[in-house]
């Protein structure tokens, strides 16, 4: 019967977060008085755990950049949700180094970031490869780290990467009911109003359950590991019935 899960390494669920996300907050040194200056970019992950970015030459950021190199990547896709501190979010940190051959990474930038074919072939538009050398990772309440560069380099990213972001908002949208029989069943939360997925990764999911007031933030594991995203939809529909059946016969009298 599912119950507590595993956590995925550190170093493997910051990987995971890098690739399955393309857009961050770009924070660069001012050249007057050394302060951080944040930006919105997107990015495009690459195969060690790097970035690579596609900054104009008129950018307020490339500015700073060209003088210092030293730069930091927020990736938060919690943001702006009422309850993002308890969501997943790092920050790598590492120096921004200017590509020369612009054609390295065109392809595969504009599949993730088909809009940019309006501007990515314009002269002022650049290339940077921003090497990660640490990484900050935190998980939600509780769980973080610092992640040195080996580290982060050499994990590889969640099998179910590709396709969690999606499965947790239908998850969501859809499948509420699902949700709430599996903290009830699973976990003994019979006073659970709403529940909803907040990660997802191959040894199981994690889920906020509120009502009113009252929260509690619990993992909920597979029964195995999953090492195929066509695992997971059987597995959810099987623990769907596998709490069913448990409520069902915890309300016999």
């Amino acid at each position: 019967m599912p119950g507590s899960a595993a956590w995925p390494p550190l170093s493997e669920a910051a990987r995971t977060l890098t690739v399955a996300h393309t857009q961050g907050v770009l924070s660069t040194l001012t050249t007057d008085d050394g302060y951080p200056y944040g930006s919105v970019v997107d990015y495009l992950p690459v195969a060690n755990g790097d970035v690579v970015l596609l900054l104009s030459d008129l950018a307020e950021h490339q500015h700073y950049l060209s003088r210092d190199p030293r730069v930091s990547l927020l990736i938060a896709p919690g943001l702006g949700n009422p309850d993002m501190l308890a969501e997943a979010r790092l920050t790598l940190l590492g120096k921004a180094a200017k590509i020369s051959d612009r054609a390295q990474y065109r392809a595969d930038y504009l599949a993730k970031h088909p809009q940019a074919s309006r501007y990515i072939d314009f002269a002022d538009f650049n290339f940077y490869r921003l090497q990660v050398e640490r990484v900050r990772y935190i998980a939600g309440f509780g769980r973080m780290g610092w992640l040195d560069a080996t580290d982060y380099a050499s994990a590889s990213p969640d099998p179910l990467a590709a396709m969690a972001t999606g499965a947790i908002a239908h998850m969501n949208e859809d499948h509420q009911q699902n949700l709430r029989d599996y903290a009830h069943a699973f976990t003994g939360l019979d006073w659970v109003s709403d529940c909803r997925m907040t990660a997802l990764d191959r040894f199981g999911f994690d889920l906020l359950c509120t009502d009113g007031d009252r929260t509690e933030r619990v993992r909920i594991g597979f029964d195995e590991a999953l090492i195929n995203p066509n695992q997971l939809r059987p597995t959810v529909l099987e623990m769907a019935n596998q709490a069913r059946a448990i409520l069902s016969n915890t309300a016999q009298p």
